[in-house]
């Protein structure tokens, strides 16, 4: 699959196994690719976050929220996320596959031959279950932002 993937694509997909890394998670997820792409506000992808108000910043603070309210969900309170000791390796999620495979299939259905982080942005949007759903709706915003945005970056 990644054969497909330009330079930049390459690149969110590496930074988003470091985002994970670093927050000592196991497994790459879609949450991780999200603050991959907002990382890089230069980017195609980085930018459409960034006209929606989607800093890094923001993205990560919509994350952990969200993560908090899973915690509570479950029945766990917590006065404060400690900091996870950085972890060894990362496999690949299934959120975080799962937007890879819709980027694919955005690239397919679009004019461009590669996938960029515009594309994994819009893969990464459209889950309708996870994590990703409840950060966007922390930011305010929807898919259907995301994608105007893009195509008004291109």
């Amino acid at each position: 699959m990644f054969e497909r993937f330009s330079r930049e694509g390459n690149a969110v997909a590496l930074r988003g196994q470091e985002v994970a890394r670093l927050a000592g998670s196991a497994t790459t997820e879609a949450e991780h690719l999200l603050i991959a792409i907002a990382q890089v506000p230069a980017s195609p992808g980085g930018r459409a976050l960034a006209e929606l108000g989607a800093t890094e910043e923001a993205v990560r603070a919509a994350v952990d929220a969200e993560f908090r309210a899973a915690l509570v969900v479950a029945g766990v309170e917590l006065p404060e996320l400690a900091p996870r000791r950085p972890t060894m390796s990362v496999r690949w999620g299934q959120s975080a596959k799962l937007a890879l495979e819709r980027a694919v299939a955005e690239t397919l259905a679009g004019p461009g031959r590669s996938i960029g982080s515009a594309q994994i942005l819009l893969g990464v949007v459209a889950a309708e279950a996870g994590v990703v759903p409840g950060v966007l709706r922390a930011l305010g915003i929807t898919p259907d932002d995301v994608r105007a945005a893009v195509l008004a970056t291109a």
